[in-house]
């Protein structure tokens, strides 16, 4: 079984690190090809895994961002960058047939659209793997029927699952696999000491998470705010940063709102690419998105080097979260109701889940191994067994 992971990537984030902990395990199962046309940081980064084939196929003038959305500009797209597409399109499908690549993998939009593609002219099925969307009204009619002419979907929550077939997607084609974590590895990483910012005896919320108001760092500013005035020796740690510049003027915001009552016990520390040694220095992790998350991975990775974990109950984030027992939810938008479990937390320690249990859940449900398994099954079954 020859696979091609066919992956257009305009930005690095979550979905690539799925990906890579996916290609890392998998390429002992199967024999893989990796190819991103735009060749991004993350193709540099998967190139160096063993007995990965990395395909040098690259499109030009390499324009990530092509504006499609905006209407007006389709027409200009297509007359600039369609010659350009549909040679890329005539070079993969001679190095498919040449090197007698049996299925297509892909993650995004642009990839899947290109493998339907591929599937017309050299009838070569497919996999879809859907990492989350919004809301089904995200899915246009003609995405549904790329969507829709894929072999097998999979998807990172019943959340995701939903969304899908309430746009009329094919429920017999989608299968839930949970994202996995390497457990070894986050812990190694969490043992690591230097960070670029103070330890203090203060007890330590922290929030992992892209700058952007979907992830609702608005409420968890607001809401510590408003308890440091009974909780004393506090401080909130926010790791990430925004992941375009439409979004300056929400970092700008949240910086504001640190200053009202104490700046000095709110800390920004950026982008990093090991946010493990600062969970791991922390006490309780908070994901307070006001959208859909698809899965909620940090929460899983929290819960990994035993932290409390508070998280909204939106998306597949109670997918993740047993309320009272993994963590804790709360209503999404609700600062009140994020107030009070925050209290409760920080003052009562309101978390009687054992080490033991936790160790369990995650070894049943979130390990890379398992979502591997389960991701290589669906890729070697027969082409009979599909609508089965």
């Amino acid at each position: 079984m020859k696979v091609l992971i066919l992956d257009f990537i305009t930005s690095i984030g979550g979905v690539q690190s799925v990906e890579y902990n996916i290609i890392k395990k998998l390429v002992d199962k199967v024999e893989m090809f990796f190819l991103d046309p735009y060749k991004s940081s993350f193709h540099e980064k998967v190139s160096k895994i063993n007995n990965l084939n990395i395909v040098n196929l690259y499109i030009w003038p390499n324009i990530k961002s092509l504006n499609w959305n905006i209407k007006y500009f389709r027409p200009i797209i297509l007359l600039v960058m369609g010659p350009s597409y549909v040679i890329f399109l005539i070079r993969l499908c001679y190095f498919i047939k040449k090197n007698s690549i049996n299925l297509l993998y892909v993650n995004t939009k642009k990839s899947s659209l290109i493998a339907f593609l591929i599937k017309g002219l050299l009838k070569i099925d497919y996999i879809y793997h859907a990492h989350g969307y919004n809301s089904s009204k995200d899915i246009s009619n003609f995405y549904k029927t790329v969507i829709n002419n894929s072999r097998s979907i999979i998807c990172v929550s019943d959340s995701v699952k939903e969304t899908l077939i309430e746009r009329g997607i094919n429920s017999k084609k989608i299968k839930t696999i949970y994202n996995g974590i390497n457990v070894e590895e986050i812990r190694a990483k969490g043992n690591e000491n230097e960070l670029s910012m103070e330890i203090s005896d203060k007890k330590k919320i922290i929030c992992v998470a892209s700058l952007h108001q979907g992830k609702g760092i608005h409420l968890l500013i607001e809401a510590f705010n408003n308890i440091q005035s009974e909780i004393k020796d506090i401080e909130l740690i926010i790791v990430g940063e925004t992941p375009s510049k439409i979004h300056v003027s929400y970092k700008n915001d949240l910086l504001e709102m640190s200053k009202k009552v104490n700046k000095n016990n709110i800390k920004f520390i950026g982008w990093t690419n090991n946010p493990y040694k600062y969970i791991s220095k922390s006490d309780v992790l908070v994901l307070p998105s006001i959208v859909k998350e698809s899965f909620g991975m940090v929460l899983v990775e929290a819960m990994c080097l035993g932290k409390i974990v508070i998280g909204s109950n939106i998306g597949g984030i109670p997918e993740v979260i047993i309320d009272g027992k993994t963590g804790f939810l709360f209503n999404c938008n609700d600062v009140k109701e994020l107030e009070k479990v925050l209290r409760d937390t920080l003052n009562n320690n309101l978390y009687s889940t054992s080490h033991a249990f936790l160790e369990q859940y995650i070894q049943e449900k979130f390990t890379i191994d398992n979502q591997v398994e389960k991701i290589y099954e669906i890729i070697i079954q027969k082409k009979d067994e599909k609508d089965d």
